[in-house]
């Protein structure tokens, strides 16, 4: 895809990345197409976002014959389709349906509660707890 990926501080504390294709960016950057984490996520958190940018890249841009395209992720505002649609991109991508759903049930079958399953989860694939949530809810996993 020939990003370079970087993180950095951002004065918006709800800004959780940026993703930009531009001429412009490569004076500043080296290159033309550029990630930007904040750095003052965790690292589940960045993982998710960089999945969640990627997906704009493939789906958004890719599918958009436009020379330029940014975006930026906020994770406390108003989800767009777009930003829903890279949101269930990341997830199936950090989390695949098969392994993700094999893993729950053996949590399950071990008899622990919801909570630690979810924290187990996210450790086991890396990513935060709230989607997790959105997964299993997602796959249907509570219905077990």
């Amino acid at each position: 895809m020939g990003f370079k990926v970087f993180t950095a501080r951002f004065d918006d504390r709800n800004l959780s990345g940026t993703i930009g294709i531009s001429n412009k960016l490569r004076k500043k950057y080296g290159s033309d197409k550029v990630i930007i984490l904040n750095n003052q996520d965790t690292d589940k958190h960045i993982l998710f976002t960089l999945a969640h940018e990627i997906a704009h890249y493939i789906l958004d841009y890719i599918n958009d014959s436009s020379e330029e395209y940014s975006n930026s992720y906020r994770t406390n505002e108003s989800q767009t389709d777009s930003e829903l649609r890279a949101n269930r991109f990341a997830a199936s991508f950090l989390m695949p349906a098969s392994s993700f759903s094999n893993t729950y049930k053996a949590l399950l079958k071990d008899k622990k509660d919801k909570e630690t399953i979810i924290k187990k989860l996210s450790d086991i694939f890396n990513v935060p707890e709230t989607a997790v949530r959105i997964r299993i809810e997602e796959l249907e996993l509570d219905n077990e």
